[in-house]
C-alpha cells in the first residue's frame, strides 16, 4: 500500500494547484465558464499529443476502434464525468474561497460508500469509520464558511453545484475502475477495458474531453464568453499537471489499488491532502486570512481520518 499512497500523494500535489489558479481568475473577474471551456480545448491538444507518442500514428485508429467497441459504455461515462462535473467545481470557486472549494470535495465520502456498496466492492466497518470522521470535518468546514460571510446557513445554498461533484465524481471513478481492471464481480454491464490503448488513462481521457468539447458548445450559446489570454495561458499549465502528470500517477496510484476495496477507498479519501496545499496556497499567494476555530478544527479531523484510513486494515 506504500507505493500506492506515494502515487496518490504525487497524483494530489498535481491536481491541487488548479482550485487555487480557478479562485485567482475568478478574484480578477474573469469569466468562470470561458475558464472551463479553454481547459478543454487544452486537454484535447495536449492529451493527443500524449496518446500519439504513447501508441505512434495509429493511435487515433485504435481510439475510433476501441470507442466504437463499447459506444454504450463511453457515452454514459462520458456523461457522468462531461462538462457538468469540472463546470461545477470552476463556479464554485467565484463563491467559495479555494481551501473551501477544496474541502467540499471531500463531500463525496458518504457517497462513495455508498456507490462502493452498490457496485459490490463495500468497504469494511473499520474502513468506513475514518471517513465518516473525515465527512464530519467537512461539516465544520461547512459551518466556518457560513460564519465568515455572516449569514445563515442558506448561504450553503449558493454551492449547490458540490451536489453534482459529490455524485458524479464517486460514481465515475467507480466505473472507470471496475472497468480498467476488469474486476470479475463487477456489475455485468460494465465492460472490460483494459487492453492495447485502453490501458492508457490519458486515452480514456482523451476521449472523455473530446467528448465533451461539443457539449461546451452548445453551452457557450446560452453564455456566451470569450476568454482572456490570462486564462488560456493560466489553464494551459492548469491542464499540464491536473490532466498529463497527474493523470499518470492516478492511474498508477489505481493500479496498485487493484480490486481491493480499502486500496480504492483511499483514492476517495486521498483529496484531504489538497486541502492542505490550497490553504496554504490562498493565505501565501492570494492573501486569504487563516480560517477560523471551526475552518482549522474540520482540517484537523480530516487530517486525522485520512491518517487512521491509512492504519486501518
Amino acid at each position: 500500500m506504500e507505493k500506492q499512497l506515494w502515487y496518490t500523494l504525487l497524483a494530489m500535489l498535481a491536481a491541487s494547484p488548479a482550485v487555487l489558479v480557478n479562485r485567482a481568475l475568478a478574484l480578477r473577474g474573469e469569466d468562470w465558464l470561458a475558464t472551463a471551456t479553454v481547459r478543454y480545448c487544452w486537454a484535447v491538444i495536449m492529451l493527443s499529443g500524449v496518446v500519439r507518442l504513447q501508441f505512434g500514428p495509429t493511435a487515433a485508429k485504435q481510439l475510433t476502434a476501441l470507442f466504437r467497441q463499447h459506444q454504450n459504455f463511453w457515452i454514459l461515462w462520458c456523461l457522468i464525468n462531461g462538462p457538468l462535473l469540472y463546470v461545477s467545481c470552476v463556479y464554485l470557486t467565484t463563491q467559495a474561497p479555494a481551501w473551501v472549494v477544496s474541502t467540499l470535495w471531500n463531500c463525496n465520502l458518504p457517497v462513495a460508500i455508498a456507490v462502493m456498496s452498490v457496485f459490490r466492492q463495500p468497504l469494511s466497518k473499520r474502513s468506513t469509520f475514518p471517513l465518516i470522521v473525515m465527512f464530519f470535518g467537512v461539516v465544520m468546514i461547512s459551518a466556518e464558511h457560513v460564519r465568515a460571510v455572516g449569514g445563515g446557513w442558506h448561504e450553503l445554498f449558493r454551492l449547490w453545484p458540490v451536489l453534482i461533484v459529490l455524485v458524479f465524481e464517486a460514481l465515475g471513478n467507480q466505473l472507470y475502475q471496475d472497468a480498467s481492471t476488469a474486476r470479475k464481480n463487477r456489475v455485468v454491464w460494465v465492460p472490460a477495458i483494459n487492453e492495447g490503448i485502453g490501458k492508457s488513462i490519458h486515452a480514456w481521457l482523451l476521449i472523455l474531453y473530446a467528448m465533451a468539447i461539443p457539449q461546451m458548445a452548445v453551452w457557450q450559446l446560452f453564455h456566451p464568453a470569450m476568454p482572456t489570454l490570462v486564462q488560456v495561458r493560466y489553464t494551459g499549465v492548469v491542464v499540464f499537471f491536473t490532466v498529463v502528470v497527474s493523470g499518470y500517477f492516478w492511474a498508477l496510484a489505481r493500479r496498485e489499488a487493484g480490486t481491493s476495496s480499502h486500496r480504492f477507498g483511499l483514492l476517495h479519501a486521498s483529496p484531504a491532502v489538497g486541502i492542505v496545499v490550497t490553504l496554504i496556497g490562498e493565505v501565501t499567494v492570494l492573501h486569504a486570512p487563516w480560517p477560523g476555530s471551526l475552518g482549522l478544527g474540520g482540517m484537523v479531523a480530516i487530517a486525522a481520518g485520512f491518517f487512521i484510513y491509512l492504519r486501518s486494515p
